[in-house]
């Protein structure tokens, strides 16, 4: 069975529904996503963006390109280009193909759901006040994860120290001299 053959037939969307929409089909299948920024992305952000999608998607991440409008030079848009699991290296255009200089991105994976490409772009490309409230949600819950990680330590340590009490006053301990 050929690629092309796989023996299901694509899913047919009624004529007015949003072609841009995200195509996520749970079964696995290959789905699309577009990922659009209206205003030009700091390159430590997009960097930030590459590198938080490879560990997010890894190898369901099929396919990334697109151009992208960076801060530092929005006349010259970044061109991406890329393989799994690699993200060739960028090259700078000349100028815009089009009048159209938003940033925009097509991201093709399989069995991921598009929302969690959506939300990690719009996360990184959103105003600093937005940023800032999802960093501290993030220490949060790292700060949070570092107290349950330290109270179980002690619980454990605890623990071992009783048990360990407790087998040393055992009979057979004490006969072979533990």
């Amino acid at each position: 069975m050929g690629f092309l053959d796989s023996g299901t037939s694509p899913a047919r969307e009624p004529p007015d529904v949003d072609a841009s929409a995200p195509k996520w089909h749970p079964n696995g299948a290959i789905q699309t996503v577009a990922l659009v920024a209206d205003r030009p992305i700091a390159l430590h952000d997009m960097e930030t963006f590459l590198n938080l999608l490879q560990r997010v998607a890894g190898p369901k991440l099929l396919h990334l390109t697109g151009l992208v409008a960076l801060a530092d030079d929005p006349d010259r848009p970044l061109m991406l280009h890329s393989g799994s699991p690699a993200i060739y290296p960028w090259q700078r255009l000349a100028a815009w193909p089009s009048g159209d200089r938003r940033t925009r991105m097509i991201a093709i994976t399989r069995d991921l759901d598009p929302a969690i490409l959506k939300r990690l772009f719009a996360a990184v490309t959103a105003p600093w006040s937005d940023r800032t409230l999802m960093r501290v949600a993030v220490a949060a819950s790292a700060a949070l994860v570092v107290v349950l990680a330290f109270g179980l330590g002690l619980a454990l340590r605890s623990n071992a120290r009783t048990t360990m009490e407790a087998s040393s006053t055992a009979p057979w301990t004490q006969a072979r001299g533990f």
